[in-house]
């Protein structure tokens, strides 16, 4: 009986330790696993369009704002089109006067045809009646041609969306000049996103899959935010100055209003290059002296000396430094605390 019990108790244990084990590794962020390494990119949005004016005109009547949602073809925007309107008025004209012509060309032309059939005319005169047939709906065909390109510029003082979106920005207002060129609506499409990253070329490995990559954005960390990867692009060449290439990474639609394109990011890929740890430190420890950015670090003799630093993005509370600083061993966590007679 005794070792019976014992032996339950070395089971229940041993249940216990495995299960405590497999609790500890599931905690572990997928985003801290030591295989992987950061790169910084930056959000964009691949159905990105610049509506620009094409005519002179004073804009008339601006129907959108920024931040509001439009679908396809809706009006955007309209631009003062009188003087277009003579010109389609006068197109049309023309395709009723080409219209008449050609239909009394028709008519002829099937009297001269069963005359000719019954040897009341020549071969000439028939002829000459079949050439001003052609000719007249040669004309039709031109005038119908120059009345549509009249009608596509009359459009261009409509301004429509391209596509369902997002209206990013409106610089321009009602009773403004629009120029050609001149850029009067912005628009995006939220449910096509992707991530654009300059990374050390070769960097990223020929026979990376989309499971290796963990997208994620500092900014939304809290809410516990993991962008997915749909597709990836590495662009075949390297930028000569900083021996990067263009990587981009297709991600998959999220319906979270607060993903933007602009954000900042963190892309991170399997790599065998040996990528240095970031050095994250609290903004309370940053020390501003006019142009000087420091931070202070106990001695030996835990004395806080003044170091001058340079720092990089920042991530909440806290701040990367880009050189200075190699660990935080001995970082006064909040500079406030230091007095002068204490800092050397």
């Amino acid at each position: 009986m005794h070792k019976s019990k014992k032996m339950r108790e070395l089971i229940v244990m041993s249940c216990l330790l495995f299960s405590c084990a497999g609790f500890a590794d599931s905690s572990l962020s997928p985003l801290q696993d030591s295989s992987l390494n950061p790169f910084d990119a930056q959000l964009e949005a691949t159905h990105h369009a610049e509506m620009a004016a094409q005519v002179a005109g004073r804009v008339t009547r601006v129907s959108v704002i920024a931040g509001q949602k439009v679908k396809a073809g809706e009006i955007l925007l309209n631009i003062d089109a009188s003087s277009a309107q003579p010109q389609a008025l006068a197109s049309e004209a023309q395709i009723a006067s080409a219209n008449a012509d050609l239909s009394l060309a028709e008519k002829e032309y099937q009297r001269q045809e069963a005359l000719f059939k019954e040897d009341y005319i020549s071969q000439a005169a028939f002829e000459r009646a079949q050439s001003k047939l052609e000719a007249a709906k040669a004309r039709a065909k031109a005038t119908l041609s120059m009345a549509n390109a009249a009608r596509a510029q009359a459009n261009f003082y409509v301004i429509k969306a391209p596509f369902d979106g997002i209206v990013a920005e409106v610089p321009i207002n009602e009773g403004d000049m629009a120029m050609p060129g001149r850029v009067l609506v912005t628009l995006y499409d939220p449910q096509h996103l992707r991530i654009s990253a300059a990374v050390p070329a070769g960097a990223v490995k020929p026979d990376i899959s989309l499971n290796q990559i963990k997208i994620d954005i500092p900014s939304l960390l809290a809410a516990g935010q993991e962008l997915k990867a749909q597709s990836i692009q590495v662009f075949p060449t390297v930028d000569s100055q900083s021996h990067t290439v263009l990587l981009r990474i297709n991600i998959q639609a999220v319906n979270n209003p607060q993903i933007k394109p602009g954000l900042f990011t963190r892309v991170w890929l399997p790599t065998s290059l040996s990528m240095p740890n970031k050095i994250l430190i609290p903004l309370t420890a940053v020390v501003e002296r006019g142009e000087l950015t420091a931070v202070y670090v106990k001695n030996e003799q835990g004395e806080p000396l003044l170091r001058q630093v340079r720092l990089g993005r920042q991530w909440g509370d806290q701040v990367e430094v880009i050189s200075g600083l190699s660990s935080t061993k001995g970082l006064v966590d909040n500079a406030q605390n230091i007095s002068f007679g204490q800092a050397k």
